[in-house]
């Protein structure tokens, strides 16, 4: 385990940035030893958004259409950027049949 030092001191200058650097390290791992937290590993705890989805990457979307189907798409064009903004894309189906629902549901009030 990674020993923390007993007293953490700030510099007063700007030479010390690297002792400060050095202590402020020290401590992140102190904690995160102690937490359980391996930094190497991207958070399980991060939820991914709609909007993390990027042209270029072409990952599959699903999306639903005006009719209520649903079907899966690559993100990669404008037009997937468009169903984004009109709140047409999503992730997993169950979302998007989840939305589907809902929007019948509202529909019947009118």
């Amino acid at each position: 385990m990674t020993k923390l030092p007993e007293k953490l001191t700030l510099p007063h200058s700007q030479t010390k940035h690297a002792e400060l650097y050095k202590s402020f390290n020290t401590l992140i791992d102190y904690l995160a030893e102690r937490e359980g937290v391996d930094w190497a590993k991207p958070s399980e705890t991060k939820k991914r958004s709609i909007w993390d989805l990027k042209k270029e990457d072409d990952e599959d979307y699903w999306v639903l259409r005006d009719d209520g189907c649903i079907g899966e798409a690559g993100f990669n064009s404008v037009w997937d950027e468009k169903n984004r903004e009109n709140s047409n894309a999503f992730l997993t189906r169950e979302a998007a049949e989840a939305e589907r629902d809902r929007r019948r549901e509202m529909a019947k009030g009118l």
